[in-house]
């Protein structure tokens, strides 16, 4: 298989937070967009930022990460949002990131989509 297959190009998601805090104190699940996938260095600066503990590197991270429904940043530098939420937010992010595998190429036939 030709390592090219595999190149990916990130696409912006919804992701949604719905657990039962959240929705209790915020009335419905809160929405927001992030990307897919990130580059190799910024995947490993979230993570260590976090576990460095260093919340201000991991803020500007988020405030990259963080996007409104056609794709800008969400938070402006002199915004923040409320801490619980930005921590689901940022819990949210994590999860999904960490769930950030390979994507298994599958063989198109011509004319039948996968």
């Amino acid at each position: 298989m030709n390592l090219q297959e595999f190149k990916i190009h990130p696409k912006i998601i919804e992701l949604v937070i719905d657990d039962a805090k959240i929705v209790e104190t915020y009335g419905e699940p809160v929405k927001f967009y992030s990307f897919d996938h990130i580059s190799l260095p910024k995947f490993f600066a979230f993570f260590q930022a976090q576990s460095d503990g260093n919340l201000e590197k991991l803020t500007d991270i988020m405030r990259e990460l963080l996007l409104n429904a056609e794709g800008k940043p969400l938070l402006a530098k002199d915004e923040s949002l409320p801490i619980d939420l930005f921590t689901a937010v940022i819990m949210k992010v994590a999860d999904h990131l960490g769930k950030s595998g390979t994507k298994n190429s599958t063989q198109k036939e011509i004319g039948i989509q996968q």
